[in-house]
């Protein structure tokens, strides 16, 4: 089953795919570009609150004990408003309103680039470290971690 994440990376994958294709600076009108940011700020908007309030329930530990509980909190981080998210919806709610700036695609291009290489590194660190494959095989689905382990 997709989720509203999946739908919508495809959904922006395909209109800025589009864009790029098809759109001819000498004829498409301003409007069809205002559009395009207008789809990237408020699909990363939405993402970055997501994930930041998802952020703010593993800060407080509320999904401890559960099938969801994440051990480490930066992902979750990185990938909200005041990580990569974050620089999606600056940059394109900045062009939307000033118009295209190379320097607001460079520094929020650079802090996404860091953010999604912190985000690689613990993917990297989780599979060196914790993971182990069949982990999740042994009929466990829907016991608390609690149940597991004894």
């Amino acid at each position: 089953m997709m989720t509203w994440f999946d739908v919508g990376c495809i959904g922006l994958l395909t209109t800025n795919a589009f864009a790029f294709l098809r759109f001819d600076p000498d004829s498409t009108s301003p409007e069809a570009y205002e559009l395009v940011y207008l789809t990237n700020c408020v699909m990363q908007g939405l993402w970055g609150a997501h994930n930041f309030h998802q952020w703010i329930i593993i800060l407080r530990g509320a999904d401890k004990g559960t099938d969801a509980q994440w051990r480490r909190p930066y992902p979750m981080f990185l990938w909200s408003l005041f990580g990569a998210c974050g620089t999606g919806f600056v940059r394109n709610l900045m062009t939307l309103k000033y118009g295209a700036n190379d320097m607001i695609s460079m520094s929020t291009g650079g802090y996404e680039m860091l953010c999604l290489f912190l985000i690689l590194a613990d993917l990297g660190y989780f599979m060196v470290m914790e993971h182990s494959w069949g982990m999740n095989k042994n009929g466990d689905y829907g016991m608390t971690l609690l149940e597991r382990s004894g």
